[in-house]
């Protein structure tokens, strides 16, 4: 009784998924088949870089500088062109010829969609990082541009050499200009973006407020000891220390706001050339021209690591954004990506 009253449902309820099933191979044209996706190939990280070297600069490397997304390597050269390869590979992108003078810095964006390069020529050029396209060009009041640093925020960047100029990113107009005593050899910003430490030829460190262009505080040698030049300068990711280094050798570390010295660190035989702050804010990696990167603790001072560069002779150096590969550039026209530590 209950089989018979029932057999028209399930006569109906298989005719309708025999229609259905009718109704799907008509639409993809016959019977169903399984499509196997094949697996992506997993892009190259900077975890598993392999150390290389690259080249085609025709004259000495001034600055290198890694993109702060991990991606791209800037270099620029005394042979008016700066250079972009992929940070991975070496592979060569592009090169920037938009200089009539020599190459003395360079800058990315936060954002790591521009680079800001300073030359000898008395401009700063703000690059497409994608294309290679000029995008602002800053003319400085001086003839040359030494130090270029791009503000944490991205709004601004600041440009030295005779001054420092404080200007739009976008606009490339200035919102201040500064006039500190001496010339400028490196520029850095703190990392809420207000205030900027510049490196002097006459053997200061003096900290400036962004806005105001007052001077807060000066640290350093004495005016008669000119033959000592902060010429390498770096602020803490926690905005709370400053490190310099200098020409003779010396890195100093000393408070960001009340300028009292710290740390300082000795481990080389001729001047430093570059000096930054890992992402933990507890070690330091520096570069000098006896041809050595060393790694050594914030802290206490005491050296962690050495690599020694092939050229004898590193005259630039960036870290990766990870902190687990470094950047060199110097005299002999190459560039290497290493392992820190």
């Amino acid at each position: 009784m209950w089989k018979s009253l029932h057999r028209p449902f399930f006569l109906t309820l298989i005719t309708g998924f025999l229609f259905l099933f009718l109704a799907a191979c008509s639409t993809t044209g016959g019977s169903p088949t399984s499509v196997t996706t094949p697996a992506a190939t997993p892009s190259p990280t900077l975890a598993n870089i392999t150390p290389y070297t690259v080249s085609g600069h025709s004259d000495d490397i001034t600055d290198v500088a890694w993109s702060p997304n991990g991606k791209l390597i800037a270099s620029s050269s005394k042979d008016k062109t700066v250079r972009v390869w992929d940070a991975v590979t070496g592979k060569a992108l592009y090169t920037f010829t938009g200089h009539s003078d020599e190459v003395n810095a360079i800058a990315w964006s936060p954002d790591s969609k521009r680079i800001a390069s300073g030359s000898s020529d008395g401009t700063v050029q703000v690059w497409d990082a994608t294309t290679g396209s000029n995008v602002l060009t800053f003319h400085s009041p001086d003839s040359s541009v030494g130090a270029v640093a791009w503000s944490p925020d991205g709004k601004l960047i600041a440009s030295g050499a005779d001054t420092i100029q404080i200007w739009d990113a976008t606009t490339g107009k200035t919102s201040q200009t500064i006039n500190p005593k001496a010339g400028v050899n490196a520029l850095a910003w703190s990392p809420d973006s207000k205030q900027i430490a510049a490196g002097h030829t006459d053997g200061t460190v003096t900290v400036w407020n962004a806005t105001s262009a007052s001077l807060l505080f000066t640290v350093g040698q004495s005016s008669d000891q000119t033959q000592v030049n902060p010429n390498a300068i770096a602020w803490s990711p926690d905005g709370k220390q400053i490190v310099y280094g200098t020409n003779t050798g010396l890195i100093q570390v000393f408070d960001a706001t009340t300028g009292k010295l710290g740390v300082v660190y000795k481990g080389f035989a001729e001047g430093i050339s570059a000096v930054k702050w890992l992402s933990d804010g507890k070690r330091i990696v520096a570069a000098g021209f006896d041809g050595t990167v060393q790694l050594f603790d914030a802290g206490t001072g005491s050296k962690i690591s050495t690599y020694t560069d092939p050229s004898g002779d590193v005259e630039t150096m960036d870290l990766s954004p990870d902190g687990m590969y470094v950047v060199t550039g110097g005299i002999d026209m190459k560039e290497r990506v290493a392992k820190l530590g």
